[in-house]
């Protein structure tokens, strides 16, 4: 007993020693300012625009700008590829975006302290887009400066980066907002009039020293693989866009616009098409697909479908235009067309066709089941009888430093497992906790109700943890940022556009809140079949060996 006991700590001692690489310190410190830019247009201008006497509808409004972290995917690969000059070369490509981006958010937060809500609220709104825009910009930097600091032979270590980012952000979220707000509440006690205005004057200092803290420690690796692939696939664009425009070769363009690649592309646009409208469409869409779901998501994928086809089409006949006129024109078609269609084809290319649709449908319906019972978790809880103040207590109570806690054991998890026992291992514990709320339905009692939902928020950070180390070792390192922000965005697609008919499916149920829970359990089944049916694909990549190359 004493030897296992003595084998346990050493097992423990060694996982735990992932976090003594001073990458992670560096980690943590990107992940909390990826989280602050959220205090700015979160609660302190809810707070703001609360005590200025606004309604809790124009209030609400207000939170549209957070649906440009559903849109950063688009631009992401201008952060892949674009320089911003003199900056780039002096600081490096990603630390140039996310210093960009500071400057961008700190110039706006100054034009916030100088507004009245009351008479400049139509230039709040802007503001407040500007830092959403420059925050989700620089998230993809970020990201991606995660991804590249750890190697891909170094899959132990991908899931303590998770760990950490995530509670960098938490850190950034939590702790920077009580900073501001305890900074408001201080000034407002003094007599100072505008103390809104004076808390942003005060946040400047986060940013400066934010930006001064990423300059002094983070470095970033040398990008020559990444320019290098990037500069051969232009090359082969460019080589390739020419051959398809010359004379007598008309049959071989075709075949370029409707080849499997570009099929594929437009089909994983659609996709993003379907999240991008979703934050302004989920209630009349919701409504609609809910009196004829099957023809409404058949005819709405169709649709954004041919919006993909439609667009690749305009970008193929501007590439005929401009490459038939000037030969020299190829090389900027070029660029535009390899930093948007490269990174799809470079996916297709680690994977395989077969392999690659299965990636992509484990990644969207992975956290279906936690969607569902996110989005109904509060009309369940007073539902069956529980006060404002248990919620707050029991779910709300913990905090920050769970999610941190709870962060870092799932990182243990994925050291001590792999990255891919791991994600699995997450989906079932996911799954299980949420037979605890079915339980929870049939006897609400409040210890139960603690056991659940205590036991939710491990389960659901040990899954995010697992989840972002999964897909953050599926990026190419030619293209970390895109690839990122594309998997990252199909992620949120199950919880946001699949979750929108969790109240019809209750309803359909006659409010019988067990076998609803069984049923968000029995959701997440299908995409652990999906990751047995691919583990002997996938195990190379997850075990830090070379990606599968056709």
């Amino acid at each position: 007993m004493p030897a296992m006991t003595g084998e346990r700590t050493e097992r423990l001692t060694r996982a735990l020693s992932v976090y003594a690489d001073r990458r992670m310190a560096k980690i943590l410190l990107i992940g909390f300012v990826s989280g602050f830019p959220w205090v700015l247009i979160g609660s302190m201008i809810t707070l703001w625009l609360q005590e200025e006497g606004f309604s809790r509808s124009g209030i609400g409004l207000f939170g549209l700008v957070f649906a440009v972290y559903a849109f950063n995917m688009l631009w992401a690969p201008l952060v892949d590829s674009v320089h911003i000059p003199l900056l780039s070369r002096a600081v490096g490509q990603r630390r140039s975006w996310i210093v960009t981006m500071q400057g961008v958010i700190a110039l706006a937060v100054v034009a916030l302290s100088r507004l009245d809500p009351g008479q400049d609220i139509v230039v709040m709104s802007v503001c407040a887009l500007a830092i959403a825009c420059a925050s989700a910009t620089q998230d993809v930097a970020i990201d991606a400066t995660r991804i590249e600091l750890i190697g891909k032979m170094e899959p132990r270590k991908v899931g303590a980066g998770a760990a950490m980012a995530t509670s960098g952000w938490w850190a950034g979220y939590g702790l920077g907002g009580s900073l501001a707000l305890f900074t408001a509440q201080l000034l407002q006690n003094r007599g100072v009039e505008g103390y809104w205005p004076m808390t942003y004057l005060v946040t400047l200092g986060v940013i400066a020293v934010s930006v001064a803290a990423v300059l002094r420690f983070v470095d970033e690796p040398p990008p020559v693989e990444r320019e290098s692939g990037q500069s051969e696939d232009v090359r082969r664009m460019r080589e390739l866009l020419i051959a398809t425009s010359a004379t007598g070769s008309r049959a071989r363009a075709v075949q370029f616009v409707l080849g499997r690649p570009a099929l594929a592309a437009s089909a994983i646009a659609a996709l993003f098409f379907a999240l991008l409208v979703h934050p302004y469409a989920e209630p009349k869409l919701a409504a609609w697909i809910g009196e004829r779901p099957g023809a409404g998501i058949g005819i709405l994928f169709a649709v954004f479908l041919l919006a993909a086809l439609v667009l690749w089409t305009v970008l193929f006949v501007v590439k005929e235009v401009v490459v038939r006129r000037d030969r020299r024109g190829a090389d900027a078609i070029a660029r535009v067309y390899s930093i948007y269609y490269m990174p799809v084809a470079r996916f297709l290319q680690n994977h395989g066709a077969r392999v690659g649709a299965i990636i992509i449908a484990t990644i969207l319906l992975f956290k279906v089941g936690e969607a569902f019972l996110g989005r109904m978790s509060l009309v369940f809880y007073k539902e069956v009888g529980f006060s404002k103040s248990d919620i707050a207590l029991y779910q709300k109570g913990f905090g920050t430093l769970s999610v941190c806690f709870f962060s870092v054991l799932g990182s243990l998890i994925n050291a001590r497992y792999g990255l891919f026992k791991g994600i699995f291992a997450a989906g079932v514990a996911m799954a299980s906790t949420n037979l605890l709320f079915a339980l929870l339905a049939a006897h609400p009692v409040k210890w139960l109700f603690t056991v659940a939902v205590v036991t939710d928020q491990f389960t659901t950070a040990i899954s995010t943890v697992a989840f972002v180390a999964f897909i953050s070792q599926l990026c190419d390192r030619t293209y970390t940022a895109t690839q990122y922000a594309a998997f990252a965005s199909l992620g949120n697609l199950s919880r946001t556009t699949l979750s929108a008919g969790s109240g019809m499916v209750v309803d359909a149920l006659d409010g019988n809140w067990t076998v609803f829970f069984v049923l968000t359990t029995l959701m997440v089944v299908p995409s652990l079949l999906l990751l047995l049916v691919v583990r002997k694909d996938l195990r190379p990549l997850m075990e830090g060996h070379s990606a599968r190359v056709l």
